[in-house]
């Protein structure tokens, strides 16, 4: 039986806005718990102070490999919102040919 086919389209539009059938958000971990990385911020917009409850009773940590799914619902246009985690968040603070934008570490 061949591999089921499926398409891959990379938009720069607004991602909580955009008809799909998933939108993928990186999440990182920081001291003070979760956060969504840049890139996702317009799909935590939409979700709102809904996104931290959610995040919490799926047991949301950031952490590289970690794998959330979650129905699109009223928040986004998407189906399904997918949340994956890409480790610890590593704030470059100058110095050192930093140039203050986040780093995974």
């Amino acid at each position: 039986m061949p591999a089921p086919r499926f398409t891959v389209t990379l938009r720069s539009a607004n991602p909580a806005r955009t008809r799909c059938d998933a939108v993928v958000v990186g999440l990182m971990s920081t001291t003070k718990g979760v956060v969504v990385a840049e890139g996702g911020e317009d799909v935590a917009k939409a979700y709102g102070r809904k996104l931290r409850p959610l995040l919490v009773t799926m047991g949301a940590t950031g952490k590289a490999g970690e794998v959330l799914r979650v129905p699109g619902g009223d928040a986004t246009s998407a189906g399904l919102v997918v949340f994956v985690g890409l480790g610890t968040l590593v704030r470059c603070l100058g110095g050192g040919g930093g140039d203050g934008r986040n780093r995974r570490a």
